[in-house]
């Protein structure tokens, strides 16, 4: 199969495609990456694919037009693909027939793309704006929309203000969004009041949605994990405890084998302060049955 040249072009096509892609899903499935990113990685892809095959006079939006009406088909797909095609010299209907199918893949591939865009995505590319560099300029459209759209109407005022006054303050913290969020949420004036605290609300709420399911599939794993066939018989109260703290120990990057348990905890074990009045009287009290895991977690 692979000594078929016709084959072997296609493969050729076929890599960068593969390349760019691969970088978007490792972004989307990453732990440390910027949010505000990952919208426009998305849809840079979805842009770059079109226009490999798109006239260079066509006026449409890959995002939203249909792009079939101005294929190119003599388009350019790739340095190494042109180049093995003018070695192997193949047949013009060869070449013709491998020039469909490539041009035809790159069609079925945005529409699949495209698929999984959000119906709000003119809405939702304002996310980029809680960027460091963007919130920072002095010259920036508002985000009075964006506030709206996730429940914020009663504060737009104070939201919008704030905006507008963030780029006056000289941060610290301007390396990634997360910290300097961070910053902006704890920064209090001179009588102690946080200057910033509906601003930084919205953006903590709009940044700390996920992303895609990878999270939640690494969830689930780790709970198969606690929840095994010998224990399954755990309270979901405990189950959640064991995966908060789990949870406080990856922040922390650390483990349980080198962690010290504080003082407040290790004291109750082996006396009945480690068991709550709920377990005594027989009732159901999820704040009471976390009693110990919130002690651990006030560490993390």
């Amino acid at each position: 199969m692979y000594s078929d040249p016709v084959i072997k072009q296609y493969l050729l096509f076929m890599r960068p495609i593969l390349q760019e892609t691969q970088r978007v899903l490792k972004a989307f499935q990453g732990d440390n990456i910027d949010p505000t990113k990952l919208l426009c990685d998305l849809t840079e892809l979805i842009e770059s694919l079109s226009h490999k095959i798109l006239l260079p006079t066509a006026r449409v939006n890959p995002l939203t037009g249909d792009i079939s009406s101005f294929v190119d088909r003599r388009a350019y797909l790739g340095y190494e693909f042109e180049n093995s095609c003018k070695d192997l010299k193949l047949q013009p209907e060869v070449e013709g027939n491998l020039r469909e199918r490539c041009t035809s893949f790159i069609l079925k591939y945005v529409s699949e793309l495209r698929s999984r865009l959000p119906e709000n995505l003119n809405v939702l590319k304002n996310m980029t704006y809680f960027s460091v560099s963007n919130c920072l300029r002095q010259v920036k459209p508002s985000i009075v929309d964006v506030a709206a759209l996730f429940g914020y109407s009663a504060k737009l005022d104070e939201v919008d203000t704030q905006w507008r006054n963030i780029c006056y303050h000289k941060w610290d913290n301007t390396s990634s969004t997360e910290t300097f969020w961070n910053e902006v949420s704890n920064y209090k004036d001179a009588a102690g009041v946080r200057k910033f605290a509906e601003l930084s609300q919205v953006a903590m709420d709009i940044l700390s949605l996920p992303h895609s399911n990878a999270d939640v599939e690494r969830l689930f794993s780790q709970l198969n994990l606690v929840k095994s066939k010998i224990r399954n018989r755990l309270h979901p109260d405990t189950v959640n405890s064991i995966l908060c703290v789990r949870s406080g120990l990856q922040r922390r990057e650390t483990c349980c084998y080198s962690y010290e348990l504080p003082r407040s905890v290790t004291s109750k074990i082996g006396t009945m302060q480690a068991y709550s009045d709920s377990y005594k009287e027989g009732t159901s009290s999820s704040a009471s049955r976390n009693e110990d895991a919130d002690d651990v977690l006030s560490f993390l």
